[in-house]
């Protein structure tokens, strides 16, 4: 017999109160668990298989053994993630591993055509990078300025080749998929 959305709603609470409760030995750390998955989207963002010079071969190849089976979710949750943890650091060391990849981010996948006004506004959640590591604060208010115009507009980006232009990172074959 399938339960009904109330059991199921119910069920979840619990489950959540339970795996998150410092009270319960193995507990799961949710601020551990932000930084983690940061980590993961940014770290796999960087991978070989995103570089915007691979070859059509390859990336067919890379396609048919499911490298890009994480491509959705990592570029549309990184921004997302950095902010949800960064309202919340609290030691410096997880802040140098996240600055550290977010330089890594921005060596490997910033597009040079990339064209950011020069007096972005700082984003409320994200001042604290800004004595850290300026480059790496300047990419989080382009970021965090494109996502509001992006999400603001009606604009396809399918059938601009000027789109490439406003990404601020040099998109793979996949990213336009």
């Amino acid at each position: 017999m399938p339960l009904s959305q109330s059991t199921m709603d119910i069920l979840e609470t619990y489950q959540c109160r339970y795996l998150f409760n410092p009270r319960i030995c193995g507990f799961i750390d949710s601020m551990e668990a932000t930084l983690s998955l940061t980590l993961c989207c940014i770290m796999y963002l960087c991978q070989w298989h995103h570089n915007p010079e691979i070859e059509d071969e390859e990336l067919c190849q890379n396609t048919i053994y499911g490298a890009y089976r994480l491509h959705d979710f990592a570029m549309n949750r990184w921004f997302q993630l950095v902010e949800n943890y960064s309202n919340s650091i609290q030691s410096s060391m997880s802040r140098k591993q996240l600055v550290h990849r977010l330089q890594m981010l921005l060596d490997k996948r910033s597009n040079e055509n990339f064209w950011s006004p020069p007096n972005l506004p700082t984003h409320p959640g994200l001042a604290n990078f800004e004595s850290t590591c300026p480059r790496v604060h300047k990419l989080l208010c382009a970021t965090a300025q494109f996502r509001r115009s992006w999400l603001n507009s009606d604009f396809n980006k399918r059938e601009s080749e000027f789109a490439i232009t406003l990404l601020m990172f040099q998109p793979t074959q996949t990213a336009c998929i």
